[in-house]
């Protein structure tokens, strides 16, 4: 599945959401060693990478990550992340090991009323001048 060169996990993610946005940005405090790029999935290079995981389901409520030469969606991104993370964050990795048509129906459910629980920005957030060679 994959036909990335990228050396580190990149995040794929809904730009306008206002939510998604604040995870991105809790995960580049906790990532101190700045493993993870981050890419929106409106862009060129998201629009891509939908294309290369070739899933006609996938979309922006969906949250993609390219880590070790492989796609992980949804519910398996999320617990990707906490691994790469590490510290006692690693112990939510755990949850790869449940059912994935649980966490995903979990994932999907939240996905599609996180608009309504937080809000959508009018275009993709910018990143600070700080964290902008960590985005694609």
């Amino acid at each position: 599945m994959s036909e990335s060169n990228y050396t580190y996990p990149v995040l794929f993610f809904d730009g306008v959401c206002k939510f998604c946005d604040s995870k991105v940005n809790f995960i580049i405090k906790h990532d101190k060693k700045q493993h993870f790029r981050f890419a929106t999935l409106q862009s060129d290079i998201g629009k891509k990478t939908i294309e290369i995981v070739n899933n006609k389901k996938l979309n922006t409520d969906s949250v993609i990550l390219f880590y070790e030469n492989n796609y992980f969606i949804n519910s398996a991104a999320v617990f990707y992340i906490f691994k790469i993370i590490g510290g006692w964050w690693y112990l939510l990795y755990l949850g790869i090991y449940l059912p994935s048509f649980i966490t995903d129906f979990f994932y999907k459910l939240f996905a599609k009323y996180r608009y309504k629980l937080f809000g959508k920005l009018p275009v993709c957030s910018v990143p600070t001048s700080a964290t902008l060679h960590r985005f694609l």
